[in-house]
């Protein structure tokens, strides 16, 4: 749960925390249709962020990694996984198979792939922001203990790794290289 606030009270905020609520603080006035109501100005730029995917383009490398994870979170604390339970997690992704000393199942972020209900290319572009900082050795070093806690999940539901590149089928070195 969220709550919009245009002030920043820490107490409040830590209150609210432990209640399960979220503040966002809105403080960008971005646009400014109504001159000089900042309040209306705020709440405008605040909402158009959210009609448009523009949000996501701001975020840096570690929220990304952790806008992810969150997507498979509520996995985390169970015993055994089905890799079909984080495709579904995920969505626009699908399990591709392959013979490597025993099936195993690599997870494959959609591109320009036409599905019947997955087609989402908003999300699809974020994906592909998350596969370019997998693609990266060292950004993947970087972020080793942020995506550990991603990989630990994928390898619960037994996959194995993460297709980074569609033209070569490269993927991500087995997981528990990152693990």
């Amino acid at each position: 749960m969220y709550l919009v606030v245009f002030n920043d009270i820490p107490s409040q905020r830590k209150y609210l925390e432990s209640h399960g609520i979220t503040t966002i603080i809105i403080n960008d006035e971005k646009y400014k249709p109504f001159n000089k109501d900042t309040y209306s100005n705020k709440l405008f730029t605040f909402l158009r962020s959210l009609n448009s995917f523009e949000l996501s383009h701001n975020l840096n490398d570690i929220e990304i990694i952790d806008a992810v994870y969150s997507k498979v979170k509520s996995l985390q604390s169970l015993n055994a996984i089905l890799a079909d339970q984080v495709k579904r997690c995920f969505t626009n992704c699908g399990l591709l198979y392959i013979e490597d000393s025993g099936p195993k199942a690599l997870l494959h972020f959609y591109n320009k792939e036409v599905t019947s209900s997955d087609n989402n290319f908003e999300l699809r572009e974020f994906y592909k922001t998350f596969l370019n900082i997998l693609n990266s050795e060292e950004k993947v070093e970087k972020y080793r203990p942020q995506l550990q806690k991603l990989f630990i999940i994928l390898k619960k539901a037994s996959i194995y790794g993460i297709i980074i590149d569609e033209k070569t089928r490269a993927c991500i070195a087995h997981i528990g290289d990152i693990t």
